[in-house]
Formats: structure tokens, C-alpha cells, sequence
């Protein structure tokens, strides 16, 4: 299982990586982790 405190750090990088994509590609990145975070979920 992954620890929580380290997933939560690749998000806050995830999130500054975030900011210097252009809105279309950006739009696209955050559902891609939204739809990770839901696997995630669903496996627990």
C-alpha cells in the first residue's frame, strides 16, 4: 500500500508542475488525477 503522506507529496508536485501547463493541456492533467484518485478508491 502507498503511504498516504507520500502520495500526497507527488500531488503538491503534480500541482506545481500544474502551473506552468497551458489551460487546455492543464484541464486534461486534473481529470487525469481525478480519475486516478477514483481508482485508487475503488481499490481500497
Amino acid at each position: 500500500m502507498t503511504d498516504p503522506k507520500q502520495l500526497n507529496r507527488e500531488h503538491q508536485s503534480q500541482k506545481r508542475t500544474i502551473e506552468y501547463l497551458p489551460r487546455s493541456l492543464k484541464q486534461n492533467w486534473k481529470t487525469g488525477i481525478i480519475r486516478d484518485e477514483i481508482a485508487i478508491l475503488q481499490s481500497l
